[in-house]
């Protein structure tokens, strides 16, 4: 489904689909622009899905799905409007758990030094929030999750406006138009140490 209200009315540039994974019966990228590659044991789950008959399951550890941006070289570079979105289930709240990963290994590409990495994840307390790569920082967060329950996630860019959006309801807002990323996408964890106990479907990508 298309995010709805992706348009900027001082850009008339929509985001398209870059990188679509439904985990219905492996890890492949359904776009064809990407070849996602798998790290530990992650596997495919057609007994605990939110939609389509599979999931990815994360079992503790260091398991994760990485999609190289490189493949399509500025599909991953989040420079106007963009949407990550994804279901997600945890088995725990034990510790951090990371649901999505933006890497770049390249410091020399103009980005935003502050946004170069982020994460979304959810706190041992079950609040969901964006961490930045300055150190870390919790630059959003709202909403509130519990184990063995599928929750929609989003986490968008219209205009100058970045939404932390669960279950359809926005939950918190910041203000920022700078670059974001640049390099690849990790799904349901982060290199080197937070990672996810639980189960990812229908990862998607927009991006202009």
């Amino acid at each position: 489904m298309f995010p709805l209200a992706l348009l900027n009315a001082a850009n008339s540039t929509s985001p398209v689909l870059v990188f679509n994974a439904s985990f219905n019966t492996d890890f492949s990228d359904s776009t064809g622009r990407h070849t996602p590659t798998t790290y530990g044991s992650p596997i495919i789950s057609n007994s605990i899905y939110a939609e389509g008959g599979g999931s990815l399951s994360l079992p503790g550890g260091t398991n994760f799905v990485r999609c190289n941006g490189a493949t399509v070289s500025d599909d991953f570079v989040f420079l106007e409007n963009f949407s990550i979105k994804c279901k997600a289930r945890f088995n725990t709240l034990s510790s951090i758990q990371c649901v999505f990963f933006a890497n770049t290994a390249n410091d020399s590409e103009g980005y935003d030094g502050s946004y170069k990495t982020f994460m979304l994840t959810a706190s041992t307390a079950g609040i969901v929030e964006v961490r930045s790569s300055a150190g870390g920082v919790v630059v959003l967060s709202g909403g509130s999750v519990v184990i063995n329950a599928w929750y929609d996630f989003e986490l968008k860019r219209e205009g100058s406006t970045v939404s932390l959006v669960v279950n359809d309801v926005t939950v918190d807002t910041m203000t920022n138009s700078s670059q974001w990323g640049k390099g690849q996408i990790y799904i349901g964890g982060s290199m080197p140490t937070i990672h996810m106990d639980g189960y990812i479907d229908s990862f998607e990508v927009y991006n202009v």
